[in-house]
């Protein structure tokens, strides 16, 4: 077992990808009911565009993480099982924060939720981001490296986290200085419709890959900075529009 673990094979990838699957599919059907609902209702909220565009940015995520991870889970390749895991992590965070901001969108216009909009902001701008940065952490210490060309720095991945903690507590702070900005509502779905994007197209390039592919660490490490770059981004958004 020893010898598997340094080879870069971990038993948790042949674990995860079908559980995953079966989340975002159960994700993407509460999204979808939430959608259909909204859009029959009569009288709707002054931040309707926001909530329907993060509603189905969520939706068309999870829709295309549970084929994504579908297909994963009959890959043969261990390496290749774990550098999907570690990609499809952003988008399968953005979208779970997306929920919970379009909950928080909704909440916003009554006034007596305004201590389940504090929670959400909290959620969705500090800890949420911080969690999916931490797990992609995590995740990108099972993906294989090329012998000789140095091991994934925990240091880096670290401290992005804690800058990520850094970020949403400076916009979080700063937007409570500023008045909301309810335009600004609709773009933090573009963050997790991209990602999903980008990543079902890196898919591609995942599964081409041979069945004990090793890659370099700066691969990885330009994946986390990307990440924390989206995350950061949509962190101050969603501060600024709640």
């Amino acid at each position: 077992m020893l010898y598997l673990l340094r080879r870069g094979y971990h038993p948790e990838t042949n674990v995860l990808p079908p559980l995953y699957s079966q989340l975002s599919g159960a994700l993407a059907g509460f999204a979808l009911a939430g959608f259909s609902i909204f859009l029959a209702a009569d009288d709707l909220p002054p931040r309707a565009g926001s909530v329907s565009a993060a509603l189905f940015s969520s939706f068309v995520s999870f829709v295309l993480l549970a084929v994504l991870y579908t297909t994963l889970a009959d890959d043969p390749s261990s390496a290749r099982r774990a550098v999907g895991l570690n990609i499809y992590g952003l988008p399968f965070g953005l979208a779970i924060v997306n929920l919970i901001y379009t909950l928080t969108l909704v909440a916003t216009d009554r006034p007596a939720l305004t201590a389940t909009v504090n929670i959400g902001r909290l959620l969705v701008v500090v800890f949420g981001p911080v969690i999916v940065m931490s797990r992609l952490v995590v995740a990108a210490q099972k993906v294989p490296i090329y012998p000789g060309q140095g091991q994934l720095s925990l240091r880096l991945g670290w401290s992005l986290t804690a800058a990520q903690l850094l970020v949403g507590v400076v916009a979080i702070v700063a937007a409570a200085m500023l008045d909301s900005m309810p335009s600004l509502g609709v773009l933090p779905a573009f963050f997790g419709l991209g990602a999903a994007t980008l990543v079902g197209l890196l898919s591609a390039f995942v599964h081409a890959q041979h069945s004990e592919a090793r890659i370099r660490p700066a691969h990885p490490h330009a994946f986390l900075a990307s990440s924390f770059a989206a995350l950061s981004g949509f962190a101050v958004l969603t501060a600024l529009a709640l």
